[in-house]
């Protein structure tokens, strides 16, 4: 039976979604061609509402995966506000990343899910096919689901998917992914479209050099972190 993310493009986020396991599907074939410096870009914000395109002349590179991602969200009907783009190219650093999550899972505000654009290199995202029930008591205002999720899976150990390289798939808040974990340490090109209805309020978010400033006095990986485990 069908689960894609045009199927649950159109429900506010609950998760009781979670209870069909999800995977990502893919987009479309899609060749890096990469810059030589490292680039390092966190949700850079590249267009508003009621705006063209703002794409940063160092980002270039990925205006035809930004275009053609743009376009897929058009002939399914889906038109969000919003679109940021996130590249990691170059060694890879971040140990956050290593572990099993979701991207866009966010109760604080009730919106309908956002879809992420991803494609990589080498050192594939690695994602897991697993349904998981919450429990009636879990609060995903008050309970870190990152941890949930993660501890999840790490219990179940779910037989793990690897994605192709040069290969875009869409991931949406539902399909568990991870970075591979050998990926630490190592060269690696991994670019994602973001498209989402509402603000990413998020000081963590890269300056778009061509849009205004923007300050939220909130960063998300402060505020996920004061959340509380789950005790079930």
């Amino acid at each position: 039976m069908k689960n894609t993310f045009v199927e649950r493009a159109f429900n506010a986020l609950n998760v009781k979604y979670f209870e069909k396991a999800a995977l990502p599907d893919k987009a479309f074939d899609y060749e890096l061609n990469c810059p030589l410096d490292r680039q390092y870009i966190l949700r850079m914000m590249i267009k508003q509402p009621h705006q063209e395109f703002n794409i940063p002349p160092e980002l270039k590179w990925c205006e035809d995966l930004i275009m053609k991602s743009h376009q897929m969200q058009l002939d399914n009907n889906i038109k969000h506000s919003y679109c940021y783009i996130t590249v990691r190219h170059g060694i890879h650093d971040a140990v956050t990343e290593d572990i099993w999550h979701t991207d866009g899972y966010s109760e604080i505000i009730t919106h309908i899910p956002e879809q992420n654009y991803i494609v990589t290199s080498d050192y594939c995202t690695e994602y897991v096919e697993i349904p998981l029930t919450f429990p009636k008591s879990f609060d995903a205002l008050k309970h870190n689901i990152v941890e949930y999720i993660d501890n999840k899976v790490t219990e179940l150990q779910p037989k793990i998917h690897v994605a192709k390289a040069n290969v875009v798939y869409v991931f949406d808040p539902y399909v568990i992914h991870r970075r591979p974990v050998e990926a630490f340490g190592k060269q690696r090109t991994f670019v994602r479209v973001t498209f989402v209805p509402i603000e990413v309020c998020d000081d963590a978010c890269y300056i778009n050099p061509n849009i205004e400033k923007k300050t939220y006095n909130r960063n998300a990986d402060t505020t996920r972190n004061k959340l509380t485990s789950f005790e079930e």
